[in-house]
């Protein structure tokens, strides 16, 4: 049989649901693939009405590899959290070396609801099943078995060239969280939002104050023993 016979039988004998599904988790993967560019150095400012305002170093390799470093306010500073993998890491300064949190911990940042893999977006889509939803550029996640979350669907909202502009994290039919995701700005491999808003019990914003997309991060920089004491080429 000839390959594009093949691809042809193999088309037709999977059900329409399994065919939304793959479809779905296709625009899923692309729509996380765009907003996370190969390198990353970026300063950030995570802020909340009535709450203190963190600037923060943001350096990362694909979504694979993270380290956010706290440059203020004072009080905090020196603190930083580091994704490498499937292991997060944090330290905060006396420490004597930083810590692996437990498997399915989330880095939180600050007490915000925003966290690092919230940043990376990988959770979605290997902790969830994707379907296609009923409105236009919406998709429905539903979490795996052995997902910990306290949210049984997320609805997501693409852009109408497939760019990531929302999630919607839903339990028993309401919406506890929204995370909303804007000013896009172009990098070689995709697009990276520039603005971030997390609406939980109050408004949190993350906005981009300027980035690199173009300049590797050295490897070493994620690894757990230079949290406390990063060379240059990791600042």
């Amino acid at each position: 049989m000839s390959a594009p016979s093949l691809l042809l039988l193999l088309a037709f004998s999977l059900s329409p649901l399994a065919l939304a599904q793959s479809s779905a988790e296709a625009l899923l993967q692309q729509a996380i693939k765009a907003m996370t560019p190969a390198h990353t150095r970026a300063t950030l400012e995570l802020s909340s009405k009535g709450g203190p305002t963190y600037r923060l170093r943001y350096l990362a390799e694909g979504g694979k590899r993270l380290l956010i470093r706290v440059l203020a306010p004072e009080t905090s500073a020196g603190q930083a959290f580091l994704i490498n993998g499937r292991t997060t890491w944090a330290y905060a300064p006396g420490m004597p070396q930083a810590v692996k949190l437990p498997p399915g911990q989330k880095a939180g940042l600050f007490g915000s609801g925003l966290s690092l893999q919230d940043l990376a977006g990988e959770d979605l889509t290997t902790r969830y099943t994707a379907a296609m939803g009923t409105g236009p550029h919406t998709l429905v996640l539903t979490p795996a078995p052995t997902t910990p979350t306290p949210y049984d669907r997320l609805v997501i909202t693409l852009t109408a060239n497939g760019l990531l502009s929302g999630i919607a994290y839903q339990s028993g039919g309401r919406t506890l969280r929204t995370i909303r995701f804007s000013d896009y700005r172009k990098t070689g491999t995709g697009s990276v939002p520039l603005l971030v808003e997390v609406k939980e019990d109050r408004t949190i914003v993350l906005r981009y104050l300027n980035a690199d997309f173009t300049k590797p991060v050295p490897r070493a920089c994620f690894t757990p023993a230079l949290l406390a004491r990063p060379p240059k080429e990791c600042e």
